[in-house]
């Protein structure tokens, strides 16, 4: 210990005193020093890399689609919205282009002619929109839905991540991709897992959901749950857990994210859990006890 700082225990009080030299030791509240500490890791996160881009997905809006549009709809809403550019008032663009029907299928992996159904059918529930550029129909995403670089809902959301969606969406199938949107406001948001009670921070107190429950609380058949869990699972968006017996689901945080600092001991843990089972280090089946959180 400095000689700058003394400790003193008082029988009386039960209670440790310490004696420091003003001149050489500042004295800083414990919340203070963890605003510090918290402050300290987003700087760190800003450091590691590039900007990640994210797509605010509000939890009211995305129940009200639910109750509107099928599994396709929502699947082919879910792999548009990668497609979103910052600040441009919900325009979709692939590369440099406004997203028009051919580039739409082409995103959606459909046909124009199915394509235009399905975006007509988003169009009517009022989550996009169309515009004319020229002679070409171009689209939009309905801020209210579905915003990037500002939050214009004072509600519940995830942040979706456009990189990971944007790669990997292709490789599932329109209704599996549904049934991702539809998971959306589902994931606990401090622990990843599907649960009943996804704003829940202690772990011990959530209440996680299984494939089943979900289905019929989406009203999806639970077959096409079970197909989609294993589809999603094989291409890591989420991953399966055996905890007593029974599965528990967690969602890659590099998919979806809720909290405001995408860096923590357990959110890098649940990051290196998904980059072994993609590298085939581990099983995406593990026994949740041997987890350190």
């Amino acid at each position: 210990m400095s000689n700058a700082i003394q400790k003193y225990y008082d029988p009386e009080t039960g209670k440790t005193i310490v004696y420091a030299d003003i001149e050489e030791v500042s004295v800083v509240p414990r919340d203070e020093l963890e605003q510090w500490r918290e402050a300290k890791k987003r700087k760190e996160a800003s450091e590691r890399g590039p900007i990640r881009y994210y797509v605010n997905c509000y939890h009211d809006k995305v129940a009200e689609l639910n109750d509107l549009l099928d599994v396709n709809e929502l699947g082919a809403l879910m792999k548009l919205l990668p497609y979103l550019r910052m600040n441009t008032g919900g325009q979709l663009y692939s590369g440099k282009e406004r997203m028009t029907t051919k580039l739409a299928a082409k995103a959606i992996g459909k046909s124009e002619r199915q394509t235009i159904r399905l975006i007509n059918r988003m169009v009517e529930v009022g989550v996009m929109s169309k515009e004319r550029e020229g002679r070409t129909v171009v689209y939009c995403v309905n801020e209210e839905y579905h915003s990037i670089g500002k939050y214009v809902r004072d509600t519940f959301y995830t942040k979706l991540y456009q990189v990971k969606t944007r790669t990997d969406i292709a490789k599932i199938s329109i209704q599996t991709a549904g049934i991702l949107y539809k998971m959306l406001p589902f994931f606990n948001y401090a622990h990843y897992y599907l649960s009943i009670n996804p704003e829940e921070t202690d772990e011990m107190k959530i209440t996680h959901m299984s494939h089943r429950q979900f289905a019929d609380l989406v009203n999806v058949d639970r077959d096409l749950v079970n197909k989609a869990m294993k589809e999603l699972i094989s291409h890591g968006f989420i991953m399966s857990l055996q905890s007593y017996g029974g599965q528990l689901y967690r969602i890659n945080p590099d998919v979806m994210f809720r909290k405001k600092v995408d860096y923590d001991e357990l959110t890098e843990f649940v990051r290196m859990q998904f980059e072994q089972a993609k590298r085939g280090v581990s099983q995406t089946q593990v026994d949740i006890e041997d987890l350190p959180f």
